[in-house]
């Protein structure tokens, strides 16, 4: 029986490449060692035609990093002893779609990665890929030491696809180092793309690219790494979320009706990376350690443990930053796109660069806070029984696309994450005209204004904490209605108001005292005189 971490080394021991983009059955990329993915489709063919597996090895063996020296006959053979696998496929009850993966193992070859022996001796180099059949008590074993470079081999070939230099004159984009490079082309980060013309500084034949961004094999590598690194970050937002950000933020009707809508909105991406603020930290250094622990469990997804933070509150998507990355030595970048990369469809959203690491927790405590304080006001305006989603309130996200509107989503999420003061001059105009619209639908609108009310107050008191506690240059919100009302209760005279609105509220607290001592006084109004 075996095991995760047995399959997981037997995948490493056999590594295939895997499309990105474009038809998944025709030959793509570079091949580190001749093993190919099958796919269903490729299972019915061969079995019905054994001359497409012919097709199919060769067409993937003249892309291979070294030649495997395999002559016609050789591959008449291998097809040969494949067809009655393919065939019984197609005779046995399999329910939903095959996938496999075929895998020539060369042990005629001194230089080949895959050798027979008794067993493992290095478990840090060897791997035991299977039991041989040809000769009992054997065992296959993959070398990963052998393996490893011929996978970046692999990889630099792809780039020079699009060109490659060898004169000493020729330096990377990068590092600037000199010697062999080759084009920034990378199946790994299809951000960079020939089939998008306008971006390109000049018209260059695709087999010259290199001749406009250029890089070295450890820069090559290095952009490889990184590229799926960040990939492993990305994850889309939820469909709610995403329903808000592209409904009107200025009427009530418009919000439900996107809410309601069948089929799934256009989904955005979001990923994060955390970098050192430093590039200078030697390889054999504590805080490398610290740091490539941390990138280990975001990639990996973990849970993690209570000093790790979830920070899905603010960046829309679930990510996790590890206490070892929450240090100011590191800042946090966001990229937000919508698309489909691997077809070189990529429509970027926003990028948020530099964000430091204590700010995001100081914002996540305080959407945390803000959460508390809805669900005390919720209770006040709503029976217990009233559905509601506190958790809209303790997102970053949901909060500023419903004050501000979609077109300043982006702008607003960056000025919160650098601490920038925020206004509240789009964010009034937006609930009055919500409030304008609910108020002439009385008395059936009640419960939505009420909702309407219930926003207002939470996110007046998120720009009033966050401006106070967070912004580089705090205090510029008014204080809230409970300590101004309390204030004027006490001691009224001796109030000081910071701003028009809080003079405004205290003119409106006098007038609505002075209205109800009145009425009580004179039992005048609608209800008639001396009643």
């Amino acid at each position: 029986l075996l095991t995760l971490a047995d399959c997981f080394y037997q995948s490493v021991s056999i590594p295939v490449v895997i499309p990105q983009g474009g038809s998944p059955v025709v030959p793509q990329g570079r091949y580190a060692v001749p093993a190919y993915l099958t796919y269903d489709s490729q299972f019915n063919k061969f079995a019905a035609d054994p001359t497409g597996i012919e097709s199919f090895l060769t067409g993937r063996l003249e892309r291979a990093v070294v030649d495997a020296g395999l002559n016609e006959a050789d591959i008449t053979a291998i097809v040969e002893a494949l067809h009655p696998h393919f065939l019984a496929t197609q005779q046995e009850d399999v329910k939903g779609k095959i996938l496999g993966i075929v895998a020539l193992i060369l042990l005629d070859d001194p230089n080949s990665p895959y050798t027979l022996a008794a067993g493992v001796t290095d478990p840090d180099t060897e791997v035991e890929v299977a039991p041989s059949r040809l000769e009992p008590g054997q065992k296959i074993i993959a070398h990963l030491d052998k393996i490893a470079p011929l996978v970046w081999d692999a990889k630099l070939e792809e780039g020079a696809e699009q060109g490659r230099l060898d004169e000493d004159g020729s330096y990377c984009s990068f590092c600037g180092s000199t010697g062999e490079v080759v084009s920034a082309y990378c199946k790994a980060w299809p951000w960079f793309t020939t089939t998008w013309e306008g971006p390109l500084p000049l018209e260059l034949d695709k087999k010259n690219m290199v001749e406009s961004i250029a890089l070295c094999k450890e820069c090559y590598s290095a952009l490889t790494f990184g590229a799926n690194l960040f990939s492993s970050t990305v994850q889309a937002l939820p469909n709610w979320l995403t329903r808000e950000i592209f409904s009107p933020s200025s009427s009530p009707a418009g919000k439900q009706l996107s809410r309601e809508m069948r089929g799934s909105p256009e989904p955005i991406y979001g990923g994060m990376l955390v970098l050192p603020v430093l590039d200078n930290l030697t390889h054999e250094s504590e805080e490398v350690d610290l740091f490539l622990d941390g990138v280990r469990q975001m990639a990996a997804r973990n849970k993690g443990s209570a000093l790790d933070r979830h920070l899905q509150n603010i960046t829309g998507f679930e990510v996790l930053l590890p206490e070892t990355l929450q240090d100011d030595l590191y800042r946090l970048n966001l990229l937000y796109y919508s698309g489909n990369p691997s077809r070189a469809d990529i429509h970027l959203r926003a990028s948020i660069e530099d964000v430091l690491p204590s700010v995001a927790t100081q914002i996540d405590d305080l959407l945390q806070e803000i959460g508390v304080f809805a669900s005390e006001i919720h209770s006040y305006y709503f029976p217990v029984t009233s559905k509601w989603r506190q958790e809209n309130y303790t997102s970053l996200f949901y909060l500023l696309v419903t004050a501000y509107g979609a077109g300043y989503l982006w702008s607003g999420l960056s000025t919160v994450l650098h601490r920038r003061p925020l206004t509240n001059k789009r964010f009034v105009i937006n609930a009055v005209q919500r409030m304008q619209e609910l108020s002439r639908k009385l008395p059936d609108s009640m419960w939505e204004l009420r909702r309407e009310i219930l926003f207002y107050l939470v996110f007046r008191e998120f720009l009033s904490r966050y401006n106070e506690k967070i912004a580089q240059q705090g205090g510029l919100g008014m204080r809230s209605w409970q300590e101004l009302a309390n204030l004027l209760a006490c001691t009224p005279l001796e109030l000081r108001c910071a701003d028009v609105e809080e003079l405004g509220f205290a003119v409106g607290n006098v007038i609505r005292e002075f209205s109800r001592w009145y009425w009580m006084s004179t039992r005048s109004g609608a209800e008639g005189k001396g009643r």
